[in-house]
């Protein structure tokens, strides 16, 4: 594959099936008619990732559609911990930043802050629901199970969230899910959105980074587009 400069092979399709670009892609075997397929995307300008990185793909997915920016024009910062205002900042784009009346809704989110409109919207949907008290919290650092709570309830304000089975939880970490967040968690593993940190654990109560969620938010638009 050749792309243009400053794009690089995205996907190779072989009869439908999708594998991870490169610019050299052998098929094993070809025993009937065979279709092939090559999508391009543009090269992202971050150095401080490579093709090699677990998360490279998702943080070009992200980076590519407009969900994240990066922290400078040659820095992506996958290991920078999220914020809840960061996440609310993305959902809100990823629904192309519609008009927000300020309500003053939290009273720790001022009217002219770069994430006001973001929050407001998402507490309009009932993606967000505070802390209590009229406090948001957006300079705290995000939890996975925040993540997932936040994402199973924008997935049903979009009515696209299925109902979730009573799968148990085979993780040696599952007792240390809030309550609130048991169910948005479960979904999560249903639908493929979340995965372990390892192959026990799940991890709830850890802060999630960039790179964390950049990889949950390229399975959930591709789960959307499932859907």
């Amino acid at each position: 594959m050749q792309p243009d400069e400053g794009y690089e092979t995205e996907y190779v399709y072989i009869n439908g099936q999708q594998f991870p670009g490169s610019d050299i892609f052998t098929i094993p075997n070809v025993s009937r008619d065979t279709t092939v397929v090559v999508t391009f995307c543009k090269k992202p300008p971050f150095t401080d990732m490579s093709y090699g990185d677990w998360f490279y793909v998702s943080a070009r997915y992200v980076y590519n559609n407009g969900i994240f920016q990066g922290t400078s024009e040659k820095t992506f910062s996958p290991d920078l911990p999220m914020s809840r205002a960061m996440l609310a900042t993305v959902l809100y784009r990823m629904e192309g930043r519609p008009s927000v009346r300020y309500a003053g809704t939290f009273t720790d989110v001022e009217k002219d802050s770069w994430y006001t409109n973001a929050i407001e919207w998402a507490s309009e949907k009932n993606i967000v629901k505070g802390h209590g008290g009229g406090i948001f919290a957006p300079d705290d650092f995000i939890t996975r199970e925040q993540i997932a709570v936040m994402l199973r309830r924008y997935a049903q304000w979009k009515t696209m969230a299925s109902e979730v089975n009573k799968t148990e939880l085979h993780y040696t970490d599952a007792a240390n899910i809030s309550d609130y967040a048991l169910e948005a968690i479960t979904w999560a593993v249903e639908t493929g959105l979340m995965k372990g940190n390892t192959e026990t654990t799940i991890n709830p109560q850890g802060i999630a980074t960039r790179a964390e969620l950049a990889a949950m938010l390229q399975r959930f638009m591709e789960w959307i587009v499932r859907k």
